[in-house]
């Protein structure tokens, strides 16, 4: 049977097969750049990369499932109970075509001490925040979305955090759900708050929050006062 590979509108590959091995798609940078991707679907089905897909009857197009899944940055809190946020952002019509299609569960942001942690992946353990989302925004043609630790202590503020985003994947030959991520944020408070006078300093930036205690306590960190 004929088999038809496909990113978007663009074929990347045609063959001829009864069972085929789904590839990682190796051109998936050079046009499809910013995409985070998923695994491939015949229109109905979700398949991991690597899975085969056995006898197959009639002429097949896989379409590559990818999304725009981007890493915002960090942001301080400063008013308030002392924190810090992480952001993430989806193409909303995507997210929304996945969801309705069954491909994507749930999503939300995994935060952990940098030092404690090689790789930061979803898994339960004492290291690990994880925090599923609940409340979005739209922004455009995006859905955003933060997760952040609030409450932070003054000796925390020194402290190296890291986090990304992650997808829900159900994938229909799988019961277990996978995990797709973003790219990794690495922010320290103090660091952050620095990066804040610096703007101030400079006119970039106006925020009158920064004369809080609790900045000055952040800045007081960095320089090790």
């Amino acid at each position: 049977q004929e088999i038809t590979f496909k990113q978007g509108d663009t074929t990347i590959d045609t063959i001829s097969a009864v069972n085929v091995t789904l590839p990682a798609p190796a051109d998936i940078d050079d046009y499809q750049a910013g995409k985070t991707f998923i695994g491939w679907t015949d229109g109905t089905n979700l398949y991991k990369v690597g899975e085969t897909v056995w006898g197959i009857t009639e002429a097949t197009t896989f379409k590559a499932v990818e999304i725009s899944f981007e890493a915002l940055g960090a942001q301080l809190r400063l008013s308030g109970p002392a924190g810090m946020r992480f952001g993430f952002a989806f193409d909303s019509a995507e997210l929304t075509a996945y969801q309705e299609a069954g491909f994507i569960d749930g999503y939300g942001g995994l935060i952990a001490r940098t030092s404690t942690i090689d790789t930061l992946e979803y898994a339960v353990n004492d290291n690990i925040l994880i925090v599923e989302s609940t409340v979005n925004s739209v922004n455009g043609d995006n859905t955003e979305f933060y997760v952040g630790i609030w409450n932070m202590y003054a000796h925390n503020f020194n402290v190296s955090m890291t986090a990304r985003g992650y997808l829900e994947v159900k994938y229909t030959n799988d019961a277990n759900v996978s995990y797709v991520y973003s790219d990794v944020l690495v922010k320290t408070a103090s660091v952050g708050a620095q990066e804040i006078l610096d703007g101030i300093e400079s006119g970039s930036i106006t925020d009158e929050a920064f004369t809080s205690a609790t900045a000055i306590e952040m800045l007081n960190a960095y320089v090790g006062k």
